[in-house]
């Protein structure tokens, strides 16, 4: 809340206080007002006026004093005190007030809100420190890569403070987000940091750079509405460090700053701007990580949410690494089901879906971490990714992808033919395709007429764009052929169906076909 508003509601809570309850003390105007800042709070998060109808019924039924006693000496805490927190307003808490006029309410009230706001500043920091970013270039890279990497050294071998500081980022520090001029995300950091090439990601960005320097692995969380430092510089201005600081006095970004710390209030100040949403998500986070940095603290559960992170192309990668020979260090075979994958091979579905969350969470799950068993999470991603979960010791019944009886016309009798049509309709690589070209163009298109099939048929339209495999003639399919997601490609149904007539006329002609912008294409002869 900005001073304006704070300024009226006091006078408001002045009013209240005298009209509805007699009551002139500054005590029983701050707890009149501590009420009305939780309403304010209300009318944020559901965009109309909510009256805390029950707490103004305990203060009319008990009085102020004798009310607020009532809620604080509670053993959980109130949903107005958790608002207020998680907005930055603490100090209109009853807690708070309470801990004001210790001489106005009980001992026992002032000992549980005194216990409680030191709960308060525990759970937010917890000995952890606060990290600010500028990373303008990098931000995209580093937000959907879930890290942040700097050189060692300035380009001339110069050591830099700021790029230094990695090495002291500790899992569960906060990280703060800035780029093109707002904050963009908070971050929490998973590892230590460690020695790391520069990202393939960054492409020609920081040309100069060195090819290895220190990487932090971080758990972002976009903000629902970015923060202009710039609109809060009068709060934030004083609070900055002296040196390395990540904005100039003009609320712009320091160019030569990446990372800096910043002050533990500081970092308040920044959670006060944020909503409440945002807040509880970023509290949630930090409550979930280790600080040996193995990840997450203890036993802890990974939340539904962070599970499904996990999709279908990293449920597919994982498939493939064991297909490979790969064996996971911390799962164990499986006991109860398996997981039929390409030709009705069986794999422990823990196995798959924790290599799989390891990849898509950016740090290593262990078994501890999340539950398999039919009900789950876990199952439920593995079958929609394409694949089929059976009771162990349950006979496999053959699935035979079915092919269409035009195609199989004119494939009958070609081994590598049909075998590369199956291919394409094996549910696990389709699901993985469609999920990583989703993740990297915000859709799905068809790549050789450009059909948008959302945008043309509406929220089913998906249906009708299909996968292709492209990249390699089917003549140098191997039985050991490995397809990778670059290999294939995003077709409507249309075009799916001319390209294996041209695949047809290909193999029968020896001719070559179109590509996908209707070009001549070598690929398919």
């Amino acid at each position: 809340m900005d001073a304006h508003k704070i300024d009226t509601l006091k006078l408001e809570a002045e009013r209240i206080a005298l009209e509805r309850f007699g009551a002139t003390s500054s005590a029983e105007i701050e707890s009149i007002l501590a009420v009305l800042s939780y309403e304010q709070t209300l009318l944020q998060k559901h965009g109309k006026r909510q009256p805390a109808a029950y707490t103004w019924r305990m203060l009319e039924k008990h009085g102020i004093v004798s009310g607020v006693e009532r809620v604080v000496i509670r053993e959980a805490e109130t949903q107005g005190y958790r608002a207020l927190l998680s907005l930055g307003l603490q100090d209109f808490a009853f807690e708070a007030v309470v801990v004001r006029h210790p001489e106005i309410f009980s001992p026992e009230a002032v000992e549980h809100s005194a216990s409680r706001l030191r709960d308060f500043e525990d759970t937010l920091t917890a000995g952890y420190k606060f990290w600010w970013v500028n990373h303008k270039q990098t931000f995209k890279a580093e937000f959907d890569g879930g890290y942040i990497w700097s050189p060692k050294t300035n380009k001339n071998g110069a050591r830099n403070k700021t790029y230094e500081n990695l090495t002291q980022v500790e899992p569960g520090d906060v990280v703060v987000s800035y780029a093109n001029g707002r904050i963009k995300a908070i971050g929490i950091a998973i590892n230590n940091c460690a020695e790391a090439p520069k990202p393939e990601e960054f492409g020609s960005i920081g040309a100069s750079w060195a090819a290895t320097g220190f990487l932090v692995s971080i758990n972002w969380i976009a903000l629902s509405t970015p923060i202009s430092p710039k609109a809060h510089i009068d709060k934030i201005l004083k609070l900055l460090p002296k040196k390395n600081s990540p904005l100039q006095s003009s609320g712009n970004g320091n160019q030569g700053c990446y990372l800096a710390a910043i002050s533990v209030a500081l970092g308040y100040v920044i959670f006060s701007l944020l909503g409440a949403p945002d807040f509880e998500a970023i509290i949630a986070k930090q409550a979930l990580v280790s600080a040996d940095g193995t990840g997450l603290a203890g036993s802890a559960r990974l939340p539904a949410e962070e599970l499904r992170k996990v999709t279908a192309e990293y449920i597919w990668k994982a498939v493939q690494y064991l297909l490979q020979g790969a064996l996971p260090e911390d799962f164990g075979p499986s006991i109860d089901y398996d997981l039929l994958v390409d030709a009705n091979v069986r794999l422990a579905p823990k196995q798959v879906f924790g290599l799989a969350a390891s990849e898509a969470l950016k740090f290593k799950v262990m078994p501890k971490h999340f539950t398999a068993g039919k009900g789950t999470v876990c199952f439920e991603l593995l079958e929609a990714a394409g694949y089929k979960i059976i009771a162990k010791g349950d006979p496999i019944e053959l699935i035979d992808v079915p092919i269409d009886a035009e195609v199989q016309e004119w494939a009958e009798g070609q081994l590598k033919l049909v075998t590369h049509l199956r291919r394409e309709r094996s549910p696990g690589l389709a699901k993985a395709k469609k999920a990583d070209f989703i993740k990297a163009h915000g859709g799905l298109f068809c790549e050789r007429c450009g059909l948008d099939p959302v945008e043309t048929y509406g929220e089913q339209g998906e249906a009708c764009i299909e996968v292709h495999h492209d990249s390699v003639k089917v003549a140098d399919m191997g039985e050991d052929h490995k397809t990778t997601l670059d290999q294939l490609l995003c077709l409507c149904a249309n075009c799916h169906r001319v390209l294996h007539r041209e695949l047809k006329a290909s193999s029968v002609h020896s001719a070559s076909g179109y590509d996908r912008s209707g070009g001549m294409s070598p690929v398919l002869s």
